[in-house]
């Protein structure tokens, strides 16, 4: 199977109204950071991509920016149904072809720099993501770290679970890091890592994916761990990312 893949295109800040450039690949991933809300993203691979192929979407933390988690993912599913073939994935997995690829936004878990309690009290002083974005909206609660831990947990828990229950091939979806080496190394160091990436070695390591597919980072990174593949391949904000290939296809 070919899978073209990208992420954070951020089309709330690029000029991007034009389709991409369509390559020759049998699926689309998108690790995230599509666009503001996710409703608005499933519309968007609905209109541009899905003609060509089907497309497996997860939320970044930006589609959730002035809105909520609760509702922007129900939303998200709502307007994804409308397009049999945009696979809106949130603890979530969908068969295609004989692969399975499974989805998550995978929130963090502040433990990956040491310090998950100083890591946490930073992340809600100084990340848009817990000024910016409810837990909910009726009734509106707030989106705190220890809320994102919590989901965080529930994600990796249901990709260990998967993975450990049937062992045919497999890509994951993921817009937060999943691991150390994805995190760019002028950032070494940063307490705020925390909030980007979690150690996940044992869950590749056991469940052996073909392929880890994440965003969020907006530095391109291409490694194993094991016998996996983990890519990322952002656009980030306009110019920023000059490894970013638009056309990036990779097989499984």
């Amino acid at each position: 199977m070919k899978i073209w893949l990208f992420s954070d295109l951020h089309l709330e800040f690029a000029d991007l109204r034009q389709p991409l450039t369509i390559p020759d690949a049998d699926v689309c991933v998108v690790a995230g950071d599509l666009c503001r809300a996710p409703a608005n993203g499933a519309y968007w691979l609905g209109k541009n991509v899905v003609p060509a192929m089907p497309c497996v979407y997860v939320a970044g933390n930006h589609e959730f920016y002035k809105g909520s988690i609760k509702e922007g993912l129900e939303d998200g599913r709502g307007a994804a149904a409308q397009f049999p073939n945009v696979h809106f994935l949130e603890n979530d997995f969908v068969v295609i072809d004989g692969v399975r690829f499974l989805g998550a936004t995978l929130w963090t878990d502040f433990q990956i720099e040491g310090h998950p309690h100083v890591a946490m009290f930073h992340a809600r002083e100084r990340m848009n993501d817990f000024k910016l974005i409810a837990e909910q909206r009726n009734p509106w609660r707030r989106f705190l770290p220890g809320t994102a831990y919590r989901m965080h947990r529930e994600s990796r828990k249901f990709i260990e679970t998967t993975l450990k229950a049937d062992p045919v091939k497999t890509v994951v979806v993921t817009h937060h890091l999943p691991h150390a080496r994805s995190i760019p190394s002028r950032f070494k160091g940063d307490l705020l890592n925390a909030a980007f990436a979690s150690d996940l070695s044992n869950v590749i390591e056991d469940g052996h994916p073909a392929l880890w597919v994440h965003g969020h980072t907006h530095d391109s990174c291409d490694y194993e761990i094991g016998s996996t593949r983990v890519i990322c391949n952002p656009y980030g904000y306009d110019g920023e990312n000059s490894a970013f290939d638009p056309a990036l296809v990779v097989g499984v």
